[in-house]
């Protein structure tokens, strides 16, 4: 076996190195833009305390404040379940990225969660329950649908007893 150093190959790529960190006070003291909302303070400060990545933080930032924006006319605290619903839904209309829109939840669940150590309201056992039922549907639709057996099995390790 032979161990190849590959640091020459991938002169750029970040693994290795100490990622920098992120400065909260620069996010925090932004140049204000009249009519726009920023993240408060407790919401940074909950990040770096929890020692999220870079690219998460900025992700994070990035996605409430789209958030919030959405209802610059009402106060962040009086936002409720079906107003982070009804913002979920526009990003869908809007055919935004799975991905993206997995962001945007996870930094709205971030701020009621963590910041304001809400409880859990999102993600209840009856939801993960709904979702497994969906999964096996869709498995289901998706095996009836094929023609050849061969795409209708899955593939196995044989049971042996003793």
């Amino acid at each position: 076996m032979a161990w190849i150093n590959c640091n020459h190959f991938y002169s750029r790529a970040s693994f290795g190195r100490e990622e920098e960190p992120v400065n909260v006070q620069k996010l925090q003291n932004r140049e204000e833009v009249r009519g726009r909302r920023y993240c408060p303070g407790s919401y940074l400060s909950k990040l770096k305390l929890k020692r999220y990545a870079n690219s998460t933080i900025k992700t994070y930032v990035s996605c409430f404040e789209t958030f919030i924006n959405h209802y610059s006319d009402r106060e962040i605290k009086d936002l409720n379940e079906e107003d982070i619903r009804l913002y979920l839904q526009k990003l869908i209309r809007e055919n935004f990225s799975h991905s993206y829109i997995n962001q945007a939840i996870n930094a709205i669940k971030f701020y009621y969660e963590v910041v304001l150590e809400m409880p859990n309201r999102f993600y209840s056992s009856k939801h993960r329950e709904q979702s497994a039922n969906f999964n096996l549907l869709v498995v289901g639709f998706i095996f009836g649908k094929r023609k050849k057996l061969r795409f209708k099995t899955i593939p196995s390790r044989p049971i042996l007893r003793k």
